[in-house]
């Protein structure tokens, strides 16, 4: 199973982001479904993910509201493999840090953790300069809440992947 955990989003944000697609330019890329992964675990063995679910079930954590930011790139915008808007506030991070606590001894820690919705994955820049203005779009502060994270399963199809819920851990 190719697992990662993530915060979904609601359908007023994924159709903004997909909005912003069109401002993705100089580039020749493929669009992601925005999800805001807090751990990506990639291939596990049913065993294992019974633990990720019997861990993570233990993590507590209030609801929160989060709001999108900046866009961005990775690992810059020269050489971007990823196009990416970011989210604040800090309760992000202190999440995922909880998550990462969790799976301590299975799966290896999460170092310089960004929050952010993967919006494009950049299979080539075709010019330098007018991806690089990519970084100026502005973004609405759009505000969500955050009520709950999730394990989910990615399996790989031709029209590209497809996302199961494994299970749904709840925010108080």
């Amino acid at each position: 199973m190719r697992l990662f955990i993530a915060i979904s989003l609601p359908g007023v944000v994924e159709e903004y982001l997909k909005g912003l697609h069109s401002r993705i330019v100089g580039a020749k890329v493929s669009f992601a479904h925005p999800h805001l992964t807090l751990k990506f675990l990639g291939e596990v063995s049913p065993q294992k993910a019974e633990q990720v679910v019997q861990r993570l079930a233990a993590v507590r954590f209030g609801s929160f509201s989060a709001s999108l930011s900046r866009v961005g790139f990775f690992p810059s915008a020269r050489a971007a493999r990823v196009v990416w808007v970011g989210v604040e506030p800090a309760q992000v991070k202190e999440l995922q840090g909880l998550v990462d606590a969790a799976l301590v001894g299975l799966f290896p820690k999460e170092n310089d953790f960004v929050p952010h919705l993967t919006l494009a994955r950049v299979k080539e820049i075709t010019d330098v300069k007018l991806f690089a203005k990519v970084s100026d779009v502005k973004v609405e502060p759009l505000s969500f809440p955050v009520t709950e994270f999730k394990l989910v399963e990615s399996s790989l199809a031709a029209n590209g992947p497809v996302y199961r819920d494994v299970a749904v851990f709840p925010l108080q």
